[in-house]
């Protein structure tokens, strides 16, 4: 339950965080939702309940969802530009490695600062980068 509810929030949330990016913009959405992602990985780390962090993991997802739904349409309306036409391919791809470079390495350095510290260390670790990702929208 704990890791799904952030997936069910990402999963619920990513249709109408496409037309609010469609609506407000990419990048005030790509802040916001990095902002708000921000928020819920502080409270998975912080808080000592499940009743209380389930609800902020699915902040969390939601977050998650504004953000990465904001970033691929993004990555669309940049390589609409004709010079980065031909290299749509390679940008989408590039972002895609790049996710699933975070899914290989994020737990094992969430694991080594979990081991070396606490869980609490990981996720304030996870709240700094997510945080950084906001400001540098």
């Amino acid at each position: 339950l704990l890791l799904a509810v952030p997936g069910l929030a990402k999963l619920v949330a990513n249709l109408p965080a496409g037309m609010l990016s469609d609506h407000v913009g990419r990048v005030p959405c790509m802040v916001a939702g990095a902002s708000v992602a921000t928020v819920g990985v502080l409270g998975t780390g912080l808080f000592g309940s499940l009743a209380l962090i389930l609800p902020v993991r699915g902040l969390g997802g939601m977050g998650m969802a504004v953000a990465s739904a904001s970033s691929a349409a993004y990555l669309v309306d940049l390589t609409e530009r004709l010079h980065l036409r031909p290299f749509r391919g390679l940008i989408v791809g590039a972002q895609g490695g790049l996710i699933s470079a975070a899914y290989v390495l994020g737990p094992a350095i969430g694991g080594a600062l979990t081991q070396a510290h606490s869980a609490q260390v990981a996720y304030a670790f996870v709240a700094t980068l997510t945080a950084g990702c906001a400001a540098l929208y």
